[in-house]
C-alpha cells in the first residue's frame, strides 16, 4: 500500500476552502456548530474549569464516536457531577465506581476502560501540571515538545523504569489526542498558538481522499485504515500552513466543517445500517448505490455537492458507516449527477451541466509515493 501527497491539488483545494471559510459563503455562513461550541458559558466563565473540561473531553477524540455527541454528553455529565472534573477529586480511589457508573450512563463508549484512564491522567495532570492543563504548554514550542510531555511514554519509547519520565504523558493520548487538546485550547485562546500538527480526524481525511489530495494504492489482501493516512494528512497541512503562514486551527476547522455540514449528507456517501442477519451474525455497512430516480437523493445532491466550493474536484466517495463501526476507510469513484436527467420534477435548474465550483487544477508535478510501514491492528469484528 503506497500513500502519496498531491501538493498541486492541495494548493488549489485548500486555498479556495479557506477563502470560503474567511468570507463565510455557503456552507461556511450558516449556523455550524463546532463540537466545542455546545459548551455551556457555565463551564467557559472560568478558564481553569474550561481547560480541564478540554482535557476530559480528548479521552474521547479516539475514533468510532462522534465528537459533537461527546462534547453534549459531557457537557450534561459536567452540569451533574463538576466534582469528577476536577483531577483532585477524580484521581481519589474512592471515586472509581462513582466515576464508571456516570461514563456508563452517559456514554457506553468503553467506559470502563476511559474510567482507569480518566482517573490515572487525573494523578498525573495533579502532579506534574499542577491540575492545570494549561501549564503543560507553557514551555512548548515545537511538536516535539508537545508530544513529548503529552503522548503515552509506552509508545514513544521511553522505558518505564526510566523514573524520570515513566509517568509523563497521558494513558491513551497519542498523537492525534495530543493535537486535539492543543488545537481544543488555542481555539478557545486558553494558550498561545504554536506551530501544533492538526489533529486529523475521519472528517480531515474523508475531505483529502474526496479530492484526491491523498492519493491511495491499496492492496487487495490489506484494509485500509485511518491510521494509515494520517502521517500524510499531517505532512500535508503542515507544509501548507508553513508556505502560507496560514493557521492550522483555521484550516483544520474549514475542512472539518465541509466534511460534517455538505459531505456527511451527500448522497453518493451513503451506506447501510448495521444489521443482524438471520443466522445472527453481525452485517456491516455497505456503500448504497445513488439511484438518480429518487427525487429525495437529487434534492440532497442539490443541498450538498451542487452547493461546494471544489465540487469539481470532488472523485471519490469516502463512507462514515464503515468507519465508524468497524474502523475502515472504505472509498470509490464518485459518481456526477447529470441535471438535464430530472429537471422538471426539481422546481430548480442547476445553473451548470458541468460540476459545480472549480473545473480544473494544474497538472501536478510528479510526486514519489510515500511507502507506508503498515501498522499490525486489531483484526476487524467478523461477528
Amino acid at each position: 500500500m503506497t500513500v502519496s501527497i498531491d501538493w498541486d491539488r492541495a494548493e488549489v483545494v485548500c486555498g479556495e476552502l479557506l477563502a470560503a471559510f474567511r468570507g463565510k459563503t455557503y456552507p461556511y455562513g450558516e449556523v455550524w456548530a463546532l463540537p466545542q461550541t455546545f459548551i455551556t458559558d457555565a463551564i467557559k466563565k472560568d478558564p481553569l474549569v474550561h481547560g480541564r473540561f478540554l482535557f476530559y473531553v480528548c479521552h474521547y477524540m479516539r475514533g468510532k464516536i462522534k465528537s459533537d455527541y461527546a462534547v453534549k454528553q459531557l457537557v450534561g455529565m459536567w452540569e451533574k457531577s463538576p466534582h469528577l472534573f476536577d483531577p483532585k477529586i477524580a484521581m481519589q480511589a474512592e471515586r472509581f465506581e462513582e466515576l464508571t457508573q456516570t461514563l456508563e450512563g452517559v456514554l457506553r463508549y468503553k467506559f470502563l476502560e476511559i474510567a482507569r484512564f480518566w482517573q490515572e491522567n487525573s494523578r498525573r495532570l495533579v502532579l506534574h501540571w499542577n491540575a492545570d492543563p494549561r501549564r503543560i504548554f507553557d514551555d512548548v514550542d515545537s511538536a516535539d515538545d508537545m508530544y513529548r510531555f503529552i503522548t503515552n511514554k509506552k509508545i514513544r519509547g521511553v522505558r518505564p523504569k526510566d523514573s524520570e519520565h515513566s509517568d509523563w504523558g497521558f494513558v491513551g493520548f497519542q498523537e492525534k489526542m495530543a493535537s486535539m487538546l492543543a488545537y481544543y485550547l488555542m481555539e478557545a485562546k486558553l494558550v498561545a498558538d504554536f506551530s501544533a500538527p492538526p489533529p486529523v480526524d475521519f472528517h480531515l481525511i474523508r475531505v483529502m481522499l474526496a479530492t484526491k489530495m491523498l492519493v491511495v494504492c491499496e492492496s487487495r489482501t490489506q484494509t485500509l485504515r485511518y491510521e494509515h493516512l494520517t502521517p500524510s494528512g499531517i505532512k500535508l497541512l503542515e507544509e501548507y500552513g508553513r508556505k502560507h503562514s496560514t493557521s492550522l486551527v483555521e484550516l483544520g476547522n474549514a475542512l472539518w466543517m465541509l466534511s460534517v455540514v455538505l459531505c456527511s449528507g451527500a448522497p453518493g456517501n451513503a451506506s447501510s445500517a448495521t444489521k443482524r442477519g438471520e443466522d445472527g451474525k453481525k452485517i456491516y455497512p455497505e456503500p448504497q448505490k445513488v439511484d438518480w430516480s429518487d427525487l429525495s437523493q437529487v434534492q440532497a445532491y442539490l443541498r450538498t455537492c451542487d452547493m461546494c466550493p471544489v465540487e469539481g474536484l470532488c472523485e471519490r466517495n469516502v463512507y462514515s458507516g464503515p468507519y465508524y463501526q468497524q474502523g475502515r476507510l472504505l472509498h470509490t469513484d464518485r459518481e456526477r449527477y447529470q441535471t438535464e436527467l430530472s429537471t422538471p420534477l426539481l422546481g430548480r435548474v442547476s445553473t451548470s451541466l458541468a460540476p459545480r465550483g472549480l473545473k480544473s487544477v494544474p497538472t501536478s508535478k510528479v510526486t514519489e509515493p510515500e511507502q507506508f510501514q503498515l501498522i499490525d491492528f486489531d483484526p476487524l469484528p467478523r461477528e
